[in-house]
């Protein structure tokens, strides 16, 4: 199992707590980093890493990826998740529908 993190607090445990033997953390939240060896003594078997796109890929790497995501849609192996656009207006709002 991987997590992909961005969140912080107690979210981070939840999500810790949702590995188990094998399972990877991968943080890319700035926020609320955590020791990896400390993770490691409280969830045994899980791994903790620190992840930053364009340090750890390097901006070679991600005009690949681009590249081949670009590719995947114009063949129609992947699809546009639909778009639903919110006046600033009506933010709150906005953000309580994405929350759900």
């Amino acid at each position: 199992d991987v997590v992909l993190n961005s969140l912080a607090g107690p979210f981070v445990d939840a999500s810790l707590g949702l590995l188990g033997a094998g399972g990877r953390l991968l943080e890319m939240g700035k926020t609320d980093l955590r020791d990896p060896e400390r993770v490691a003594a409280e969830y045994p078997g899980v791994t903790y890493r620190v992840y930053d796109l364009i340090t750890d890929a390097g901006p070679d790497r991600i005009g690949r990826m681009l590249r081949e995501l670009g590719d995947l849609f114009n063949t129609g192996a992947l699809r546009p998740l639909p778009v639903r656009a919110w006046p600033l207006s009506r933010a709150r709002e906005a953000l309580r529908y994405l929350s759900q």
